[in-house]
């Protein structure tokens, strides 16, 4: 899905309109530069935007944010609105925003597979095949950052929006979460976006292997119920929110609710107290105003700006550390001793119905091949 933008800087994160906050964002006067196609070990640029300050003692925290589908390596568009918006952003909280980019679809013929994550893309036995490689050149842009710059290792977030939130779920899966502090997911599609086993970007979250435990925020638009593979998004947020509830250790009843309005969006805010920290936020910017009348068009329900990312620091990212907030996989939690694996159970052998939510066989009745 094409990453949408409903305003310009002016309203994002460079201005600072974020009204009624969770906590007060401090105001600091400083600035950052963008250094811009920095080329990581394998020849695939990304971007980065780096504070003018000092680092603190203990480094900078880092902030990697992977776009949505779509955008080329050449635009500048993960840098308007986010792009300064995150430039303000690592100059405001005083840490390194990065940018990495997901260069050009597997399909040289197909306009439709360019600048694509290549998403959930793993075999029978949980290991990534994506190629080219994004976790691997993802994981060394972020080495090479860590190797330029002093950096908190305690404090280092992955996510995006749309198919990078998809891909930030990628990279954790691939048994990648020690690295990470926390992860947050904004608007991206799940691993089931197809029934389990009929398309390579469709796989059971049985094959995901984080290895650790890691505070997440997951945040879909209330509008979203568009189709992607062959299951509406609402469907894709529910089975997801439940698999991250999980995941982070989440027994009991729903918490209570708040609500603030973020750019003139209204959120809706639920965080969650497990063994590691879930929060999960809705949004409405149609202020409970009905919807689009295509609902495979959510509107600015999918859109994701500056404000937003800002938003998810101050109110999650910042709580979170490494030493702290992360978890190993020695959990006690039923179905969560191998962190995750099986929450949602998924028999590869069958595959799944999401519109039903039962387990039903392939046409074949054969198992799945590789997604």
């Amino acid at each position: 899905m094409l990453q949408m933008f409903r305003s310009t800087v002016g309203r994002a994160l460079a201005a600072g309109l974020v009204t009624a906050a969770l906590v007060p964002a401090p105001v600091f006067a400083a600035t950052a530069t963008i250094t811009a196609d920095i080329e990581d070990a394998s020849g695939r640029p990304y971007k980065l935007a780096v504070p003018d300050s000092p680092a603190p003692s203990s480094g900078f925290p880092v902030v990697i944010w992977l776009h949505g589908s779509g955008l080329a390596e050449n635009s500048e568009a993960p840098f308007t609105p986010e792009g300064e918006g995150l430039q303000a952003l690592a100059a405001d909280r005083n840490l390194i925003a990065v940018v990495p980019y997901a260069g050009p679809g597997e399909n040289p013929n197909s306009t439709n597979d360019d600048n694509r994550w290549r998403n959930y893309q793993f075999d029978a036995q949980g290991n990534y095949v994506g190629s080219p490689n994004d976790v691997t050149y993802i994981l060394a842009v972020l080495e090479e950052v860590k190797a330029r710059y002093p950096v908190n290792p305690n404090r280092i977030y992955i996510g995006g929006h749309s198919g990078g939130a998809a891909m930030s779920l990628t990279v954790v899966g691939a048994g990648n979460a020690s690295r990470f502090a926390a992860r947050f997911h904004l608007k991206g599609l799940f691993t089931t976006a197809q029934r389990v086993g009929q398309e390579r970007y469709s796989v059971p979250p049985a094959r995901l292997t984080p290895g650790y435990a890691l505070p997440t925020l997951l945040m879909r638009g209330r509008c979203e119920t568009q189709t992607n593979g062959n299951v509406p998004r609402n469907i894709q947020d529910a089975d997801q929110k439940a698999y991250l509830r999980a995941l982070a250790g989440v027994t009991g009843a729903e918490p209570p609710t708040t609500t603030t309005t973020v750019d003139g969006d209204l959120y809706t805010v639920s965080a969650y107290t497990g063994l590691v920290p879930f929060t999960f936020v809705e949004t409405d910017a149609y202020q409970e105003q009905g919807c689009p009348p295509d609902p495979n068009n959510p509107g600015f329900d999918h859109a994701v700006e500056a404000a937003d990312v800002r938003w998810v620091y101050d109110n999650f990212l910042v709580n979170q550390s490494a030493t702290t907030t992360r978890r190993a996989c020695n959990l006690s939690f039923p179905g969560l001793a191998d962190c995750g694996r099986g929450s949602i159970p998924l028999p590869d052998a069958t595959g799944y119905d999401y519109q039903q939510r039962v387990l039903v066989p392939f046409p074949s009745g054969q198992a799945p091949t590789s997604p």
